[in-house]
C-alpha cells in the first residue's frame, strides 16, 4: 500500500493553538487587503512587499511549528508587519507615515519600525538557538549574546537586501532612501538588538534568582 506523500504540511494550522490561528488569519486579513489596495492604485512597489511579507508569514508558521514561539513574539511579529504596511500607505497632511517624525521630530516612524523590527528577530533567534541546542550549560553569555547580536544584524541585512530590489526593479529610491538613510536603519536595527537582549539577560536573572527561592 502506498504511502501518501506530505505536502506542504507546514501550511497547515493544525500545530497552532487557536490564539495563534487569530493572529495568523488577521496578518492574512490585513496583507491581502492591503495587496488590493496597492493594486487598484498601481502601487507595484508595495504588491512587491506584500508577496515578500506573505512569504515570511508562511515562514513563520513553519518555525513555530518546529520551534515554539511565545504568544507576546507572535503577536509582535504580526503587529511589525501591519505598521510596516500603514507606513508604506498612509499619508498624513500629504507626508507618507514613514517619513513623519516623533518625539519632537526627533525619531522617524521608519526608525521605530526598525527598532521594533530588530527587537522581535532577536527575540525569535534567541528562541530557535535554545530550542535547537540541547546542551545550554556550557553556553558563554557574552559571546552568545554578541553572537545574537551579529544574527539579528544579519536579518536586518536581509531586509534592506529587500528594499534594493524594490530600487532596482520598482524605481521606489525615493520612498527607501540612499545610502545614508541605509546606514541609519542599520543603527537603529543596532539599538533594537541590544535592548533586546537586555531584556533578554534581565529575564534570564530574574528567572534563575526566583527559581532558587
Amino acid at each position: 500500500m502506498l504511502r501518501k506523500r506530505k505536502k506542504f504540511r507546514f501550511l497547515r494550522f493544525d500545530g497552532l493553538y487557536t490564539k495563534e490561528k487569530a493572529v495568523v488569519v488577521f496578518t492574512f486579513f490585513y496583507i491581502f487587503l492591503f495587496s488590493a489596495l496597492s493594486f487598484s492604485k498601481g502601487n507595484r512597489e508595495f504588491i512587491f512587499y506584500s508577496i515578500t511579507m506573505l512569504l515570511l508569514l508562511l515562514l513563520g508558521i513553519y518555525v513555530n511549528r518546529q520551534v515554539k514561539l511565545p504568544e507576546l513574539t507572535i503577536l509582535g511579529l504580526s503587529t511589525l508587519g501591519l505598521l510596516h504596511i500603514l507606513g508604506g500607505n498612509v499619508v498624513i497632511r500629504n507626508t507618507r507615515l514613514y517619513d513623519t517624525f516623533f518625539v519632537f521630530d526627533i525619531f522617524r516612524y521608519d526608525n521605530i519600525v526598525h527598532v521594533f523590527g530588530t527587537l522581535l528577530a532577536t527575540f525569535v533567534l534567541n528562541t530557535l538557538f535554545f530550542g535547537f541546542s540541547r546542551d545550554t550549560s556550557n553556553i558563554r553569555l557574552g559571546l552568545y549574546y554578541f553572537s545574537l547580536v551579529l544574527m539579528a544584524l544579519g536579518v536586518g541585512v536581509f531586509n534592506e537586501i529587500v528594499e534594493f530590489l524594490a530600487v532596482l526593479f520598482f524605481n521606489s529610491e525615493e520612498g527607501v532612501g540612499g545610502y545614508l538613510n541605509n546606514a541609519v536603519d542599520l543603527i537603529y536595527n543596532l539599538i533594537g538588538a541590544l535592548v533586546a537582549v537586555i531584556f533578554i539577560d534581565t529575564y534570564r536573572v530574574y528567572k534563575n534568582t526566583h527559581s532558587k527561592n
